[in-house]
């Protein structure tokens, strides 16, 4: 080949072979992201004085609009062949493809599929000149399994191995691990996508699973698998030796390995037996002798279970009897890791956190749980035995807490009901058979830097979506954009610029609230933080300065539900240690018979109010206080200078912070959003018009409701779920029936019938092309959503079924 290529080596040097294609480059600190470069690309092998040359060059036809590349409008990439390459068949979003390094980057190159065969003669003639250039010698009588060593098949956590019949001991590859090392497991960093990759076509969500086998692995020595037995499997679920058979009627003992020194030995299993003990230093390598880095490390329980692989929407059973293991690896962070292993081999090692999106089923006694390779993703299960499943899920959720809150789990606090919320629905309460409805928003901006050149360097920030007018604000630094909107489009009308205090000092607001049927907007400072600024929206400009004098404001709240549809003057004010009355007509603003303080931080964050007046609040710490209108009328003065109403009902902490909270009108659902799913929380039981607003539920709670992305929808946004706070839609004179909240370039909504009916896991989401900023249903509808973005505005149109 690399004569026919090159001639003999007086030859003319140049390009003599090429594929035509798309170019992607792997998005830093992202792997699970391709992001195209050149959509029109062609992959060159190339031959100068200065050697062989892999370059990658990018042309336009006539109808493309040229785009500007990452790399400041360089359309050629030129790589030294040899083997740092580390060329790799790669399944591409659109097509086939193949990956290489080169720059410090990673590249992803998806040819033509009528070039298969030109991208054979590529591929050799790569694996050639590589040969060549390390060995220093022809390759022309090297077999074809030398040379194309430097040719990986792309065999890893996310591809297929061998069939089972055609593995030999010489074959068989060293586990991969998800996290492979201490140090790695200890100072992972998840980063969240600065901005969104290129829109490309959705991938079909049975393409992120690998193929699994039918059958539980189980091979021997003397076994010989079947033609229609011989599916592919994971590379790193192969093993020479079968599997012990689980029993569930069995207590399993398993085998103790040799202990460390600095090891302690795990607490008695709830059935009295000691579990067994190993190292984590045999299961997680690397490098834990930093005199910065002190670590201890135990395995705190182990059990078994059955191993299954989500496949084509349903669960296969690929290992029986696995050890299920749980260890501890607390440094100068709380740390729990989970561990499944097979005859002492690892499968999986994770970190346990919340992107492992686990979830519990007591009557079969599963969990399933997310897992992100570098551009897979698999969705596990383990089956366990019935006497060792719920002390398992005891176990798991409250490391999962402590994990979170980086603190030992109370024992005041009602585990069954916090760990309720990892439950999954029955399934005999479903008789949904719809589909999520998945679309793209590829539009033109309406509002853009080089139509207000004055706003090019700030971005919008902050919604508020009218009350009493079909107008939409969205504060951009210190400019305030008007938008005019119906239930179809959306359309810029102004521009209220350069926001000043009295004294004349510009300033972009940190957050604002409608006030008074929408003739005014209240703004705090970034700065000032015991101020409340009035800007007049009709005129234009801030016309009154508000101080709640000693008394921080971190957000402000409407004192009921739709009293920015009435000219009420008072509003709530709430800030870290408690919540407070303003009446801008009294000279202290404050009323002081109505201001509340703990004595200690509670670390409230947000909150929101129903119609009749009764507050909801959220903190850090997870938890959801609920307080009675009553109770907010007037002060308890026997506190001294603290004195703070008692909450009716004290929600426990649920491991994540609250960033966001809302409440129906008539009180009876709590909607709190955290990090990466939200929590719809029912406040009476059912049949009971007592909420708990006005009565403490005890022990009687009804379980929260937990709404979380689909496995392939996590795996689509990057592995990494960010909400915005979530809300209602508002409407004076119907119930709910819609949430709304987003997710990096993603607007998500659920049908809140459908929540309340345990369905769970049905949703809308479409995307953008950028980043969301905030969202909201325009006033009195569920099917327009205002949708900010950073340098533009959109009206997302939602479809809306009937629930039969």
């Amino acid at each position: 080949i690399s004569n026919y290529l090159w001639g003999s080596a007086e030859g003319e040097k140049g390009a003599l072979i090429q594929l035509n294609g798309r170019f992607y480059k792997q998005r830093q600190h992202k792997k699970t992201i391709w992001e195209c470069l050149y959509n029109n690309a062609s992959a060159t092998i190339e031959k100068t004085d200065e050697g062989n040359f892999f370059v990658i060059r990018r042309f336009y036809t006539e109808e493309e609009v040229p785009l500007e590349p990452e790399d400041e409008g360089e359309n050629e990439i030129s790589i030294p062949i040899d083997e740092s390459l580390s060329l790799a068949s790669t399944e591409g979003p659109c097509s086939k493809g193949f990956s290489f390094i080169g720059q410090k980057n990673k590249y992803l190159f998806e040819y033509q599929e009528k070039d298969e065969k030109l991208f054979g003669v590529f591929k050799m003639s790569l694996c050639n000149l590589i040969y060549e250039k390390k060995f220093g010698e022809s390759s022309e009588n090297a077999k074809d399994t030398d040379v194309l060593q430097f040719w990986s098949d792309g065999i890893d956590l996310s591809e297929i191995s061998q069939s089972l019949n055609e593995i030999t001991e010489t074959e068989t590859k060293e586990v991969p691990r998800i996290y492979p090392d201490l140090k790695t497991l200890l100072n992972r960093k998840i980063t969240p996508i600065p901005e969104p990759q290129p829109i490309h076509p959705l991938p079909n969500p049975t393409q992120l699973y690998p193929k699994t086998p039918k059958t539980p692995i189980s091979i021997s020595d003397d076994e010989e698998s079947s033609d229609e037995d011989s599916s592919d499997i994971p590379s790193y679920l192969t093993h020479k030796e079968p599997p012990q058979e689980f029993h569930n009627s069995e207590n399993t003992n398993l085998e103790s390995n040799e202990v460390d020194d600095d090891f302690e030995t795990p607490p008695p299993s709830p059935s009295g037996e000691v579990r067994s003990t190993s190292t984590l230093n045999a299961l997680v390598e690397g490098d834990d002798e930093s005199p910065n880095l002190k670590v201890t490390k135990k395995i705190l329980s182990t059990d078994r279970a059955d191993l299954k692989l989500l496949q084509d929407n349903q669960f296969v059973l690929v290992a029986t009897g696995v050890e299920v293991s749980i260890g501890s690896v607390k440094g100068d962070e709380i740390r729990y890791v989970l561990l499944v292993r097979q005859k002492g081999e690892t499968l999986i090692l994770q970190p346990i956190e919340n992107t492992m999106y686990p979830t519990f089923n007591q009557d079969l006694r599963w969990m399933s749980w997310v897992a992100l390779d570098v551009d897979r993703l698999f969705t596990w299960q383990l089956v366990f035995a019935k006497k060792d499943f719920h002390p398992f899920r005891q176990r798991f959720l409250t490391y999962l807490w402590e994990t979170n809150q980086q603190t030992t789990f109370p024992k005041s606090y009602d585990a069954d009901y916090i760990f309720s919320s990892y439950d999954a629905p029955d399934e005999d309460e479903r008789n949904d058979t719809d589909e999520e409805r998945i679309e793209f928003e590829d539009e033109e901006s309406e509002e853009s830097d080089e139509e207000n050149p004055e706003n090019a360097k700030d971005k919008n920030s902050l919604l508020a979506v009218g009350y009493a007018s079909d107008r939409s604000f969205v504060v951009r630094g210190p400019n305030v954009g008007v938008f005019k909107h119906d239930s179809q489009d959306i359309e810029h009308l102004l521009t209220i610029q350069n926001i000043m205090t009295p004294q004349k000092e510009l300033f972009s607001p940190s957050n604002v609230m409608l006030h008074q049927r929408d003739s005014s907007m209240l703004l705090l400072h970034p700065d000032k933080h015991s101020n409340i600024y009035k800007l007049d929206l009709d005129r234009g400009q801030v016309v009154e300065e508000w101080s709640a004098e000693d008394h921080k404001i971190k957000e402000l709240l409407p004192e009921r539900k739709y009293s920015q549809t009435t000219d009420a003057p008072t509003l709530l004010g709430l800030n870290n240690t408690g919540f407070f009355a303003i009446d801008p007509r009294v000279p202290k603003k404050v009323v002081s018979s109505r201001c509340f303080q703990y004595k200690s931080n509670q670390k409230f964050r947000c909150g929101a109010t129903t119609r009749q007046g009764d507050l909801v609040l959220g903190n850090s710490k997870g938890e959801v206080k609920l307080y009675n209108s009553e109770s907010l009328q007037s002060r308890d003065y026997s506190g001294g200078l603290y004195g703070a109403p008692k909450a009716k009902t004290n929600l426990p902490g649920f491991g994540d912070p609250i960033i966001g909270i809302d409440v129906t009108a008539d009180g009876k659902w709590v909607l709190a959003t955290c990090s990466n799913y939200l929590l719809v929380i029912p406040t009476s039981s059912p049949g009971s018009q007592t909420t708990a607003f006005q009565k403490s539920l005890g022990q009687s709670k009804p379980s929260p409701k937990r709404l979380q992305l689909k496995a392939e929808h996590v795996f689509l946004v990057g592995g990494l779920v960010q909400f915005t706070p979530a809300r209602f839609n508002l409407n004076i004179e119907t119930e709910e029936t819609s949430i709304v909240t987003s997710t990096t370039c993603f607007v998500v909504t659920w049908n809140f019938n459908k929540v309340k009916q345990n369905i769970l896991d049905s949703y809308q989401i479409k995307r953008y092309g950028q980043a969301i900023v905030a969202d909201q249903f325009k006033f009195g509808q569920d099917k327009a959503i205002v949708v900010t973005l950073p340098d533009d505005v959109r009206l997302a149109k939602r479809h809306v079924k009937s629930l039969v």
